[in-house]
């Protein structure tokens, strides 16, 4: 939103030992007019991010009950310990446990540092610019008349970025860090190149599997380079690598070895496909549905919408759709694991996926309800000097009512997900939101 208030740049605050500028600061002021409408913006957001944890919190556990259940069945079906120097046909769309080392011919190469790696899934490049830096710490102090001062203070140093060094300061002060960039055809940040097939025994791995084991942590590769030095981890071109100048750059390398791995997939001729919830079964452990795209364990928005719905009813499906994404059992990890093991991993991390959803749909409902009463409390804004305390004070209650609300919402709607599979865990989650609801009822104690 547009300032129409005052807005000037400070004298310069901070100075360095050689008397140098180093920060610079902008001071603008918003009046009582202007934070209510910030205000009614942040309310209309918190609107939004209140119906929006509802579909998060019950499509996340939509999905965890359904991937309980997938877990159940991949346990009961799955062929362990299967020979990896021969495709089976007997075991053709079966769910199969195997174990063997990953290979492939593909050469990496980095030809601008002369890196070059066999055997290999993938090579990855960091590189990195001596630069300056610019970071923005804003401050605000209320006035006595509901409106704000905001002062943005601007700070300067040099240090290593991937950042683009071309980037404009503000002006006037930024203006006298120029960033040098002596290597304009080195491209800055992280490159990776991949291995163009990788096999596993007789079988050939697909990119969506074998892709897992490339986690960005590998062995370091070296560059064949005289005026690259190793420094600290890095390999860089500074004459003083421990005093860097504005311009000089690093950079280290490292790949991902072929090694010995296993997976736990649905065998499809000589390569692998995931087991999805969707997946039938006949009586003998074979997969049913046609083996193709489908999956793929994508996002598929087109069976959630209709011409008939109306927008917010294609919203909660689409976020439904990109919550329970990702349903299905296609794992592979580095190194010789039970069935047992890879199974369990595998809950974990759909465990881990689980909690974090179910935080954040949480933080949804308690941050939209507060940014909604929080409306309310800016209007003591418009009482001159005992205002901005009294909304201070507001927001305290604010701030509780919104989290003892927030909490009773996500418990009710994260046991809804759940009163049809396992009715005992739904009736305690209700009888909690119920217990949270009656602690914030004034006459809870009646």
């Amino acid at each position: 939103m547009a300032r129409l208030a005052l807005a000037t740049w400070c004298t310069l605050v901070v100075f360095n030992a050689a008397g140098e500028s180093l920060s610079a600061s902008e001071r603008t002021h918003e009046s009582v007019a202007q934070v209510i409408q910030d205000k009614v913006t942040q309310a209309a957001l918190g609107v939004a991010l209140f119906f929006l944890s509802f579909p998060i919190l019950f499509f996340n556990e939509r999905r965890q009950v359904t991937m309980y259940a997938t877990f159940q069945r991949v346990a009961s079906l799955t062929s362990t310990f299967v020979r990896p120097d021969q495709v089976d046909a007997r075991l053709d769309r079966r769910l199969v446990h195997m174990q063997a080392p990953t290979s492939t011919a593909s050469v990496l190469e980095d030809r601008e540092f002369g890196v070059t790696v066999s055997h290999a899934l993938a090579l990855t490049r960091e590189c990195e610019i001596y630069q300056w830096v610019e970071k923005e710490h804003e401050t605000k102090k209320d006035d006595n008349f509901g409106g704000k001062t905001i002062v943005k203070t601007y700070s300067y140093t040099a240090e290593w970025s991937a950042d683009d060094p071309h980037k404009v300061f503000r002006e006037p002060h930024g203006a006298e860090y120029s960033n040098v960039v002596s290597r304009p055809s080195l491209s800055l940040g992280r490159y990776t190149q991949y291995a163009s097939s990788v096999s596993f025994g007789a079988f050939k791995l697909p990119r969506g599997l074998w892709g897992k084991l490339c986690n960005g942590e590998g062995q370091e590769a070296l560059p064949r380079s005289s005026t690259w030095r190793p420094f600290n981890g890095w390999f860089t071109d500074c004459v003083d690598p421990r005093n860097p100048r504005i311009g000089e750059y690093r950079v280290r390398f490292t790949f991902t070895p072929c090694g010995p791995a296993t997976l736990l997939a649905v065998q499809s001729g000589s390569t692998f496909v995931p087991f999805t919830p969707e997946t039938e079964v006949d009586p003998e452990g074979r997969v049913k549905l046609p083996l193709s795209s489908s999956f793929g364990g994508g996002i598929d928005f087109d069976d959630h919408t209709g011409p008939g719905q109306c927008s917010c009813c294609s919203c909660c499906c689409a976020v439904g759709a990109l919550v329970e994404s990702g349903e299905e059992v296609f794992e592979i990890l580095a190194g010789l694991i039970g069935p047992s093991d890879i199974l369990g991993k595998a809950s974990e991390t759909k465990n881990a996926l689980h909690s974090l959803l179910q935080a954040v749909g949480t933080l949804c409902a308690i941050v939209g309800l507060y940014l909604f009463l929080s409306l309310g409390t800016a209007c003591f804004r418009l009482v001159p000097y005992a205002g901005t305390y009294a909304e201070a004070a507001g927001n305290w209650v604010a701030l509780v009512v919104a989290g003892g609300l927030g909490i009773v919402v996500a418990t009710i709607t994260i046991a809804v997900a759940w009163i049809y599979v396992r009715p005992a865990k739904a009736l305690g989650l209700l009888l909690l939101s119920g217990a949270v609801a009656g602690a914030y009822c004034p006459y809870g104690e009646k």
